[in-house]
């Protein structure tokens, strides 16, 4: 069975007792990245590109990109959306993303974020939910150049 959050999340509910679960979770190996670092190589892993390729597609000055995917530079949300989709992301993993970036998660009742979200839904890429958000009068997520 797949280890996705609702699984888990059914697994946790359905647990005799919380040390077995967490030694369950513990045995399987699947406990999630505890930094953004750790997440974003997990996510990369998972890719045929390399993190040269993410950078570039997210639009990320390189110096810039590295240090992120090591840990040594905080991203603002707009970044971490970019490499979301750089990375095609689910709209979970973007969630998780967001969440170890420290920035706020996706909202549907956010018009913006609602756009967002519908890109990741239907896999567009940087450039596409750029013209999309741009299309409706809202901010782009690459910095205007």
């Amino acid at each position: 069975m797949a280890h996705t959050t609702e699984n888990l999340m059914a697994r946790l509910e359905e647990a005799c007792t919380l040390d077995g679960y967490l030694a369950e979770l513990k045995a399987s190996g699947k406990q999630a990245p505890a930094t953004l670092a750790a997440y974003l190589d997990t996510l990369l892993a998972a890719q045929p590109l390399t993190r040269p390729e993410v950078i570039r597609e997210a639009g990320l000055n390189a110096t810039f990109g590295y240090q992120v995917f090591q840990g040594t530079r905080r991203i603002t949300r707009n970044n971490a959306l970019l490499l979301s989709r750089a990375l095609g992301c689910t709209l979970t993993q973007t969630q998780r993303l967001l969440a170890l970036a420290n920035q706020g998660r996706l909202t549907p009742q956010d018009p913006r974020d609602a756009v967002v979200i519908w890109c990741i839904r239907h896999g567009l890429s940087c450039q596409r939910t750029d013209e999309e958000l741009y299309r409706r009068g809202m901010g782009t997520l690459s910095p205007a150049r």
